[in-house]
């Protein structure tokens, strides 16, 4: 199921994602729908993953001088595959991200709140990720009026 689902991120973002010490994708993202059932995403979002994962560093300036930060390639490759899953495919279930990954379901989902983890390695950034997948999700549901984040009936 993982690498489905990452071929298919991997095709909606143009390109695919090497490791950690592969030189940083040179080649801008498209973030475009290429798969049938695929949906453009919001302009706030859109806005979002090309400030996170521009090719030039963000540069941090503190007491010991000046830093340059990029996300690492799995940093990247959670956040967009949450983004993709959610606001491109619209998945709400479990059942249809089974389906999607052309796997046989467990079991039904018995709540309405969508259903979706991500795996990382203990010290890997998870809680800088779940931060920018906060504002996403916060900027989404206060700065575009159709958008379905913060909603569990679209």
């Amino acid at each position: 199921m993982i690498a489905e689902i990452q071929r298919r991120v991997d095709a909606w973002r143009g390109f695919t994602l090497g490791r950690a010490a592969e030189a940083y994708p040179q080649q801008a993202p498209r973030y475009q729908p290429v798969a049938d059932g695929d949906r453009s995403v919001s302009d706030t979002t859109m806005h979002l993953l090309q400030h996170w994962f521009r090719h030039e560093p963000h540069l941090l300036r503190g007491p010991r001088g000046t830093l340059a930060f990029k996300y690492w390639p799995h940093q990247r490759r959670l956040v967009e595959t949450f983004i993709y899953l959610y606001e491109v495919r619209g998945l709400r279930r479990t059942e249809d991200l089974y389906k999607l990954a052309g796997v046989d379901p467990l079991g039904p989902q018995r709540d309405p709140w969508a259903k979706l983890g991500g795996q990382s390695a203990t010290g890997s950034g998870k809680t800088k990720m779940m931060s920018l997948l906060i504002a996403w999700s916060y900027l989404n549901a206060i700065n575009e009026a159709e958008s379905p984040l913060g909603s569990w009936t679209s």
